[in-house]
C-alpha cells in the first residue's frame, strides 16, 4: 500500500510539475467526485485572458463520462484504468510527460508491452476530441486514480507540449522489479526532486 501511494504521488507531482513547465496559461483541473467524475473538472487558474473560468471546458467532461465507462465495472476498475495509471508513468520517466507514448509509437516498445490497448483508445479518444495527447494521458491516468475504489484525488494541470520525437529506450524498470529497486530508481531520476 505504501509503495503504491509513493508511486501515485510521484506520478502526480511529476505530471504537475512539467504542465507548469511547459505552458504559463496551464489550467488546474481539480476535485474528482467518487460517484460523478465529470464534476472533477473545476478550472481554478486564469485563462490565459486573463478572466477567471468557472468550470472546465466540456470537452474534458466528456472525456471524462467515456474514460468512466472504460475503467470502472461492477464497482471495481478495469484493465483499463490500471494501464492508464501506467501509461503516465512510461510517458513521463524519461523526463518528458510529452506524449511520444503514443504520437512516437513508443507503445510497440518491448518496455512497454501491454500498453498497447490503451494507447490505441487514448489516441482515437484525442483525434476525435482534439485534445493534447500529453495532457490526455496525464487527465486519464488521474481520472483511473480516483475511479479506483479507494483512490486519491490527483490534481491534474493542463498545458502539455505534445512531441513525436521518440524518447531512449532502456530507461524505464521492468515490470517484475522488486520495490526496493523501484525506490532506488526513483531516487536516481529526477521525479524524487519535483
Amino acid at each position: 500500500m505504501y509503495m503504491r501511494n509513493a508511486l501515485i504521488t510521484a506520478l502526480a507531482a511529476t505530471s504537475t510539475t512539467y504542465a507548469i513547465n511547459f505552458r504559463k496559461e496551464a489550467y488546474n483541473v481539480a476535485e474528482m467526485s467518487k460517484r460523478t467524475i465529470g464534476s472533477l473538472l473545476n478550472w481554478a487558474n486564469d485563462t490565459p485572458g486573463g478572466s477567471k473560468q468557472a468550470s472546465c471546458p466540456a470537452v474534458w467532461n466528456n472525456i471524462s463520462s467515456s474514460l468512466t465507462e472504460q475503467f470502472l465495472a461492477d464497482g471495481q476498475c478495469t484493465d483499463a484504468a490500471r494501464a492508464a495509471i501506467r501509461a503516465s508513468f512510461h510517458d513521463c520517466f524519461n523526463g518528458a510527460c510529452d506524449g511520444s507514448l503514443i504520437l512516437a509509437n513508443e507503445c510497440s516498445n518491448t518496455e512497454n508491452r501491454g500498453l498497447e490497448r490503451i494507447c490505441g483508445s487514448l489516441a482515437n479518444v484525442a483525434t476525435q476530441t482534439k485534445v493534447g495527447v500529453a495532457d490526455l494521458i496525464q487527465f486519464a491516468a488521474a481520472h483511473a486514480i480516483k475511479t479506483c475504489p479507494g483512490g486519491p484525488t490527483v490534481p491534474v494541470k493542463v498545458g502539455r507540449i505534445d512531441s513525436s520525437t521518440a524518447n531512449a529506450l532502456g530507461v524505464l524498470p521492468g515490470g517484475n522489479v522488486p520495490g526496493d529497486d523501484l525506490v532506488q530508481l526513483f531516487g536516481k531520476s529526477t521525479l524524487h526532486a519535483l
